[in-house]
């Protein structure tokens, strides 16, 4: 019995001490995370409390309540529960040692100035963060400390229910949610996938209408974050170029909207890779240094630090192109609605030429339409401007007072508009009737300018190709009630245009200038310009404007064709006189035939001007006017200087007029 109660007795003092063990091991595993942790939070000047801490020493699990962050700047952290299951002991003897393991976070919220981050859980995986690296994850003095921070992070995944944003500005608020967030494979600061299933939006501003909205999936693939902190804190190292900051971006079913004032969607959005670099000065001290509306402009001195930089946005960021499908609008009040097919672009840079184009829009009103087959612009850059921009403001001229303005014109590259349909009522209605309709388009306005020296332009093209309507019966409108006294219930317009210039032959030519209409006619001039040499683009401004004297203007046509206009005009001149056409046709042949070489003299150029004007009023079919310069070489300033009257003229160019 005696050996009983001893051998007991010795087992329950076993059990006593191995429980003391225990104990007295998850006090010290205790006391020291939470020295750790203050200690590492400490030395960023983060003030840190925790309201317990209780680890396993066994397993390595812990969890630790009640943590509480101040940053120097005034942020907020405030965790209610941070745990770690445990799989090792190495957790625990050596606290934050450089090691992955997975963690959760109850009851986050992030607190600062500009609004607050909240998360109900988020479930850490695989993550490797040593004792330096969270020193610096706290550390608000400092940008670089931040860049670093995020630098030492890396994860497996990291997933979240729900993530809260709320931010406040002078009079208002806006909050945006995200929900199922899963963020994959941190390395580094680069995630290989962020995504959320879905999010919403409220927008409370301090005048009108609160938004709210809301999305479907939200992803962004290859986001490096520690790019994005540098373009916001940091300034560019020296000779730094571009580097990818995501390589694609999507999101699904976006919407937005007040109630009974504007819904908006946007069915996909889409994007590749997007690039860019830090500016020159950090961006979020940029962003600080833009006057307000009010307030006085930055003094001279801060505008050389800021202006370039600001410029040099243009030049930080590249990209291979995004688009925007299946957008709708309305606006209950007005009873508009809307819709846009595809917005597609590119800053340039990247796969993608810069430029942007949009494709299938459509809008309706009460008692109106409007439909456009696509428009959009291609080769356009600001690049010159700002080349020449930082370099005058370098040097101190930030009123570009000493800059010639050809170096800052943009490159124009090439834009079209097709496609355009329209139907409203007419803004001018006879009073005590029904307003008529405006019906009509445009087939299409296409422009192109190619071939720059110095910035300017020796080819241009421009075209506008059926312009239509349908002219109301009953109208107000003065151009209307012409065209319709002209017989006409429908007008069908184009026009074209064309510029260039031939350094071989050193000639700018108008190689077409014609307008043109159905049933009306056309006319069209052709013209050409000789001894023009580079220098004319490229001198400095003095020598441009010798060369430009220096010019001789070597020929010119003009082509009249008639299908129906000249006809209306005799009519209609006839009715208001109370006369028949043919009087008036003949008059004004008359008045041709006699003042024309009463005008230039008798000779006979002048004379079959004036037999060739005759006819084509007689009988309005074609007429062709050609003037050429008699010198090869084309009549100059210094030729024309010398005439005192029109007949001297002929005495300087060979005249022929033609009609059928």
């Amino acid at each position: 019995m005696q050996n009983i109660l001893k051998r007991s007795s010795m087992a329950l003092s076993v059990l006593a001490l191995g429980a003391g063990l225990y104990a007295g091991a998850s006090h010290m595993a205790a006391e020291t995370l939470r020295a750790r942790l203050l200690s590492a939070t400490a030395l960023s000047g983060v003030v840190a409390s925790v309201d317990g801490i209780a680890v396993n020493p066994l397993t390595g699990a812990f969890r630790i309540d009640g943590v509480k962050l101040k940053q120097a700047g005034g942020t907020k952290v405030r965790i209610r529960q941070v745990s770690h299951k445990g799989d090792n002991l190495a957790l625990v003897t050596r606290a934050f040692a450089q090691q992955t393991f997975s963690f959760t976070l109850e009851d986050v919220e992030i607190e600062g100035k500009a609004g607050s981050i909240t998360a109900d859980e988020l479930i850490v995986e695989d993550a490797t963060l040593n004792e330096d690296a969270l020193a610096e994850l706290f550390d608000a003095d400092s940008a670089r400390t931040l860049i670093d921070g995020l630098k030492g992070l890396s994860f497996k995944s990291m997933r979240a229910p729900e993530i809260e944003f709320e931010f406040t500005v002078p009079g208002g608020s806006s909050k945006q949610s995200f929900k199922d967030v899963v963020f994959d494979r941190m390395r580094n600061g680069r995630i290989e996938r962020a995504a959320a299933a879905s999010g919403g939006l409220e927008s409370k501003p301090a005048q009108g209408p609160a938004m709210t909205g809301s999305h479907g999936l939200y992803e962004i693939r290859g986001f490096d974050s520690v790019l994005m902190a540098r373009f916001v804190t940091d300034k560019a190292a020296p000779g730094e170029g571009l580097s990818t900051v995501y390589e694609s971006f999507a999101m699904e079913n976006f919407k937005i909207g007040a109630p009974g004032v504007i819904d908006y969607s946007i069915g996909k959005m889409e994007s590749g890779a997007m690039r860019l670099k830090p500016l020159a000065v950090p961006l979020a001290e940029l962003i600080a240094k833009m006057p307000a509306k009010g307030q006085p402009n930055l003094p001279p001195d801060e505008v050389k630090v800021y202006a370039p930089a600001f410029l040099g946005l243009f030049d930080s960021l590249s990209d291979d192109g995004f688009e925007a499908r299946d957008i709708r609008f309305s606006v209950p009040a007005a009873g508009s609605t809307g819709a846009i097919a595809r917005i597609a672009g590119s800053f340039g840079g990247g796969k993608v030429p810069a430029g942007f184009k949009v494709e299938t829009i459509s809008a309706t009103g009460p008692g109106m339409s409007f439909k456009l087959a696509s428009m959009g612009s291609e080769g356009f850059s600001l690049k010159p401007f700002i080349v020449t921009a930082l370099k005058a403001i370098e040097a101190g001229d930030i009123d570009f007072n000493n800059v010639d303005p050809r170096d800052l014109m943009p490159k124009l590259g090439s834009s079209h508009l097709r496609g355009v349909e329209f139907d409203l009522p007419d803004p001018k209605p006879v009073r005590g009737q029904p307003p008529g309709r405006l019906t009509g388009g445009v087939g299409a306005v296409e422009f192109a300018a190619k071939g720059e020296i110095k910035g300017v332009p020796t080819d241009l093209a421009m075209a506008v190709d059926r312009v239509t309507l349908k002219v109301p019966m009953t109208t107000n409108d003065e151009t209307l009630r012409t065209l319709l006294a002209l017989g006409y219930s429908a007008v069908d317009v184009s026009a074209r245009a064309g510029l260039r210039w031939d350094e071989a032959k050193k000639e700018i030519n108008l190689t077409e200038l014609t307008v043109g209409g159905v049933n009306m006619g056309s006319a069209k001039l052709t013209a050409s310009i000789g001894n023009v040499g580079r220098e004319l683009f490229e001198a400095d401004l003095p020598m441009m404007q010798v060369a430009a004297l220096g010019a001789t203007a070597r020929s010119v046509t003009r082509k009249v064709e008639n299908t129906g206009l000249a006809e209306r005009l005799f009519e209609a001149q006839a009715k208001q006189q109370g006369r028949k056409a043919d009087e008036i046709r003949a008059e004004m042949g008359s008045m041709a035939a006699l003042g024309i070489p009463a005008v230039l003299g008798p000779s006979d150029d002048a004379k079959a001007l004036a037999n060739a004007l005759g006819r084509f009023l007689a009988r309005p079919r074609t007429l062709t006017v050609e003037a050429s310069a008699k010198n090869a070489g084309g009549v100059g300033l210094p030729d024309m200087a010398t005439l005192t009257n029109p007949q001297q003229a002929l005495t300087l160019i060979n005249l022929k007029a033609t009609a059928d």
